[in-house]
């Protein structure tokens, strides 16, 4: 006796949330060979925290091929899609450093500078200001030239305001 199956060949198509902290994946869908299914979207909100959902991709670590929701799938085999995540950059923190030129004739120019992370320094000084009868001696943390001194590469962590330190010039 000889029975034949004639069910028709289909293909699985799974969908993992891939470390999701919110949501449910998409249920799973039948491929019919031959026809193009549609991708699903996130349908079920997946969510991770500290994460944008980026579509699809055929490998759990991204390195597989990427995937829109709503594209079409068209290959004759069994897939299993795992959520995509990019991280979410961290919000962007913006410093002032002020230049208090501490009465000088000429004063520092620009007399402030920006500094947006991720960058962490000046990188460069304004011009440096002039004081009669002065010598300027670099930029620090306190009136007159107290604390500690402010250089290109100091790290800025917070808005602040350094002062110019000035030496009088002393005439033999």
């Amino acid at each position: 006796m000889n029975i034949c199956d004639t069910s028709p060949v289909t293909y699985a198509v799974n969908y993992i949330g891939n470390g999701q902290t919110g949501g449910i994946s998409p249920v799973p869908q039948t491929k019919i060979p031959g026809t193009a299914l549609i991708i699903s979207n996130n349908i079920g909100a997946l969510t991770r925290i500290g994460y944008t959902f980026a579509g699809w991709n055929t490998a759990a670590d991204g390195s597989g091929t990427n995937y829109a929701p709503g594209a079409s799938y068209t290959a004759d085999v069994s897939v299993t899609f795992f959520a995509k995540w990019v991280p979410i950059p961290p919000p962007l923190v913006t410093y002032t450093i002020t230049f208090d030129s501490q009465d000088a004739t000429i004063t520092a120019t620009p007399s402030s500078k920006i500094v947006t992370t991720p960058a962490t320094t000046v990188v460069t000084l304004p011009i440096v200001p002039v004081k009669t009868g002065f010598t300027f001696a670099g930029w620090y943390t306190a009136v007159n030239g107290g604390g500690t001194a402010f250089t290109a590469t100091t790290p800025v962590t917070a808005s602040t305001t350094v002062y110019a330190k000035w030496v009088p010039i002393v005439l033999e």
